[in-house]
């Protein structure tokens, strides 16, 4: 049984690789689907085989053992007392994160930790070594247009160049270890083969850095220099041997070479880095750790829950964020995430891992290992930690940083350049357990919870394929049978994928409102009223979940409007005033609440409303246009002029104009 949970956890580290359009948020989820069923499978044989030889080849009284179970134990209870337990365990398709996919992460980690050999470690890191270009490189044509000489951030089967910038920082490291192990073992056996393995290792190292040059992300920039200057400090302080000192002193070398080389590329304006010290991105990030310290201090024990961050940044929101980024789901930062979302212990939990790797294994790693192998396992946490300063953990990250810490393992007990050809792990002791009743339990619910994993998994991989195929159907149907698909997908078992269910009737609603006349929508109003409430029903039964309000309300006003109803602009100023409620600065917010009472002409609310946003942002043209129809239609022209003046000069083509004239 123990190949077949290394045959499906070869496979799961495969699952990194995986995309189909056919999925909804296809870059992510389908990576995260196949990833946790391959792990469900590992699980139940590893816990057969556990049964027939009740054997292990871990304690879970091991420092970097100890320390992941704390971390997972600890996240676990912010999800319970926290604020969303049901969205903190699954999360939702865009992340496809919460504590049901750590919970596969440290399956992941504990049986590779159990099953996986050295060589079997090295064969995952060359499985992810080598798929690495494939990875990058999807898509590039699409990426760069060499005709007209302009550039866009290569995100590859990631989706998003941040991750993929994040997972090559681990790849360089895999690639450095790999090839020194080679090495060792060519100058032992005389053998040709490693060295001309590291020749291709080379080719893909080479390829990889192109590829992390034109992510143009400046968090993983920082720390692989972070990374990169902690191994050449490292060499030149214990290198032993010459060639170790001198490869550090050229490392160094290189980096301050690097950095006045990029100071001199930033100045020119048509190359693919020109927009690399725009700091407006960091401004709105500052902006988001200001909101996740708050939320710390409002909890600081075991935070908000895991993936609750869009509660604690609505909550505190700050209006530097409208028109550019106004949805936020993290802080972009692995601090104020875990500060924010699982309090100080979550946060400490996690240090902690860094404390045991570095107390307990580096030690160890530096008697058994080369300053060039040990350097690896020094530096590579410290580039991780840099970039994740201003990033957040994600399914590419995890899987990585795990098969990290089973190398390092490996490394201290028994030294990253051995090689073994036996395929049993000589080096790591085996712990019998007593056929016990206690035994037998642990095993049982263990299998229960991987069957019903396996159960919630392929619901929610039917939900998310119904969800991707109903964008395309709904809109080539009538509005009733629209509204119907969205509501047999609704009432699925599977929590994961709720909110995007809701919140694509909902644009799906907006959308339809806009596209048609009023007959039209009076032929439809018994539809579209079901799909409203359906929404009316979702956001009240979700609270925190503010975009279904927002857009809701948008869709009543915008109905008021076509209809000339009074009904529907009322119901439009009550979803908007609850939204408002929750998330004060909202400009969004305001400025569609705003609208509304201008349509009902409940004046001095609007005044005082258009009034709050000019007060929040007296750069936006939005605060001074109402703010001066307001004056405009109360006959105050002496406060209304200098309000529409102002909007039309923030915004020659403002509407404004209309009441100046």
């Amino acid at each position: 049984m123990r190949i077949v949970v290394k045959v499906f956890l070869l496979l799961s580290v495969l699952s990194l690789f995986f995309f189909s359009p056919q999925f909804y948020f296809p870059f992510i989820v389908s990576k995260v689907f196949w990833f946790r069923f391959f792990v469900e499978i590992a699980l139940l044989a590893w816990l057969i085989d556990v049964a027939q030889h009740r054997v292990v080849r871990f304690r879970f009284t091991e420092p970097i053992v100890a320390a992941v179970s704390i971390f997972v134990g600890a996240l676990t209870l912010a999800a319970v007392w926290g604020v969303n337990p049901a969205f903190s365990m699954w999360s939702n398709f865009e992340r496809s994160e919460g504590l049901f996919s750590l919970l596969h992460y440290f399956a992941f980690f504990l049986l590779l930790l159990d099953v996986a050999t050295i060589d079997d470690c090295m064969n995952v890191v060359r499985v992810l070594i080598y798929a690495s270009p494939f990875a990058a490189f999807y898509r590039i044509s699409s990426a760069i247009n060499f005709g007209t000489h302009t550039f866009e951030r290569v995100s590859g089967v990631f989706g998003n160049p941040s991750y993929l910038a994040g997972f090559l920082i681990f790849v360089f490291a895999f690639i450095g270890l790999l090839m020194l192990r080679n090495s060792a073992h060519g100058r032992r056996s005389k053998d040709a083969l490693p060295y001309a393995e590291n020749y291709l290792l080379g080719c893909v190292a080479v390829v990889d850095l192109i590829a992390f040059v034109l992510t143009q992300t400046r968090g993983a920039y920082i720390g692989l220099f972070a990374g990169l200057f902690v191994y050449g400090g490292f060499l030149l302080w214990k290198g032993t041997e010459r060639r170790e000192r001198m490869l550090g002193i050229g490392l160094l070398v290189v980096l301050l070479g690097t950095v006045l080389t990029g100071l001199v590329v930033l100045r020119g304006k048509s190359t693919p880095f020109s927009g690399l010290d725009n700091l407006s991105t960091f401004t709105l990030r500052v902006a988001t750790w200001k909101a996740a310290w708050k939320g710390f201090l409002e909890r600081p024990l075991i935070g908000y829950g895991p993936e609750n961050f869009s509660v604690i940044f609505d909550k505190h929101y700050d209006p530097i964020h409208s028109g550019i980024e106004i949805w936020f789901d993290h802080a972009h930062s692995i601090v104020f995430d875990l500060l924010a979302t699982s309090g100080i212990l979550g946060f400490l939990a996690y240090c902690f891992i860094f404390f045991a790797l570095y107390r307990w294994y580096v030690s160890r790693i530096l008697k058994r290992n080369s300053a060039m192998v040990s350097g690896i396992y020094i530096a590579l946490p410290v580039a991780y930690l840099v970039q994740n300063l201003v990033l957040f953990d994600t399914f590419s990250s995890y899987l990585s940083f795990f098969v990290f810490l089973v190398l390092a393992r490996h490394a201290a007990v028994g030294g990253e350049e051995q090689s073994t050809k036996k395929n049993t792990p000589q080096s790591l002791p085996k712990y019998q357990f007593n056929a016990s009743f206690v035994f037998f339990v642990v095993v049982t619910v263990l299998a229960v919870m991987s069957i019903w994993a396996l159960y919630e998994n392929s619901a929610a991989y039917h939900k998310n394929q119904e969800l991707a195929a109903s964008y395309f159907f709904v809109r080539q149907s009538s509005l009733a049978e629209g509204v119907s698909r969205f509501e047999s997908m609704a009432q699925e078992p599977s929590y994961l994928g709720h909110r995007e269910v809701e919140k694509e009737l909902s644009v799906y609603l907006y959308s339809w409102v806009a596209s048609f006349d009023s007959k039209e929508i009076e032929q439809n109003i018994p539809a579209l009223d079901k799909g409203l409430a359906m929404i009316d029903v979702a956001r009240k039964q979700d609270p925190q979940y503010l975009l279904l309000d927002y857009v809701l309300g948008k869709t009543y006003q915008l109905l008021g409007t076509k209809l000339s109803s009074e009904a529907y602009i009322k119901k439009a100023e009550i979803v908007l005033r609850e939204a408002n409620a929750k998330s004060p600065n909202r400009i969004e917010t305001l400025d569609a609440l705003t609208s509304t009472l201008l349509m009902e002409q409940d004046y001095n609310d609007a005044r005082t409303f258009a009034s709050q946003i000019v007060a929040l942002r007296p750069d936006m043209e939005v605060g001074h246009r109402l703010l001066g129809i307001t004056y405009y239609e109360l006959h105050d022209l002496a406060h209304a002029n200098p309000e529409l003046i102002k909007a039309l000069t923030i915004n020659p083509s403002s509407t404004a104009a209309r009441y100046l004239k």
